[in-house]
C-alpha cells in the first residue's frame, strides 16, 4: 500500500490540474481557439482487485511501447518504471512497488515477461 497520504495526493492532483490548465490556455491563445479543447474530464478509476493493480503497473510502464513513442520502454525517461527499477528516489513509491511484486528483481522480471501484453481495459 502507498505510504503517501491524502495531502500529497491532493497536492499532486492540484499541480497536474494547474499545469494542464496553463498549457491549454497557452495553446488556445497561440492557435486562436475559442472552444473547449479538453471536452472530456479526466476520469479517476477505482482499482478494485489485485489483478487490476498489477496490470495497471504493466499498462502504465508499457505505454511508450504500445503507443510507439519508444521501443525502449525500460529506458524511457518519462516513465516511473526506470525510476522504480533503478531505485531512484522521486515521486514513485519504490518500496510499495517492490513489495507489491515481491522485490526489485521480480518487479523487473515480471514487467519483462508481460511486455508484449496490452491491457485495453484501462483505456476506458
Amino acid at each position: 500500500r502507498s505510504t503517501a497520504g491524502p495531502c500529497i495526493n491532493k497536492y499532486l492532483t492540484c499541480q497536474f490540474k494547474n499545469f494542464f490548465l496553463s498549457y491549454v490556455q497557452a495553446l488556445k491563445k497561440r492557435e486562436g481557439i475559442q472552444t473547449n479543447i479538453l471536452a472530456q474530464k479526466f476520469k479517476h478509476r477505482e482499482i478494485c482487485s489485485d489483478w487490476e493493480r498489477t496490470n495497471l503497473y504493466y499498462y502504465l510502464h508499457h505505454n511508450p511501447l504500445h503507443h510507439r513513442v519508444s521501443q525502449d520502454w525500460e529506458g524511457y525517461l518519462w516513465s516511473s518504471y526506470r525510476q522504480i527499477a533503478l531505485g531512484v528516489r522521486g515521486l514513485a513509491d519504490l518500496r510499495a512497488a517492490w513489495e507489491w511484486f515481491g522485490g526489485r528483481e521480480e518487479f523487473i522480471l515480471s514487467h519483462r515477461r508481460n511486455a508484449g501484453r496490452y491491457f485495453s481495459e484501462f483505456d476506458k
